[in-house]
């Protein structure tokens, strides 16, 4: 499972590889929190944020191989 840190360009090179590789043994992509932020700070972290605007057509995509 590819897995990001905190380089969004890193995280959406992860996701757009595991997307175009396609295996079935794939399950998706991890985001990891390695910050000092806490709580609510969170919801802000540019990895986390970012990803998630990438990948929410692909993550709500039921068009997969």
């Amino acid at each position: 499972m590819p897995t990001s840190w905190r380089v969004t360009e890193n995280m959406e090179n992860f996701i757009y590889y595991s997307l175009i590789k396609y295996d079935p043994n794939m399950l998706g992509h991890l985001f990891t929190l390695w910050s000092s932020a806490k709580g609510d700070e969170l919801l802000n972290y540019p990895p986390l944020v970012e990803g998630l605007k990438f990948g929410k057509p692909f993550f709500n995509s039921t068009n997969h191989k």
